[in-house]
């Protein structure tokens, strides 16, 4: 989602920092908000809510 709809460097660094990742990942608050502005734009509803539980810390 934001390799393909979000423009700027910033939406490919990220989109590439998530790509790259393997396991636990550290986000910064910006990134944080651009990942759930795109998923409440582009992402079906069961994507934002594992979205969500990931963020929030629910899944261990």
């Amino acid at each position: 989602m934001l390799y393909l709809n979000v423009n700027g460097i910033r939406a490919h660094a990220l989109a590439l920092k998530i790509y790259r990742s393997e396991g636990e990942t550290d986000f910064t608050a910006e990134e944080v908000r651009t990942l759930r502005e795109v998923a409440d734009t582009y992402a079906t509803p069961a994507f934002i809510d594992g979205l969500n539980e990931q963020l929030e810390g629910g899944a261990e």
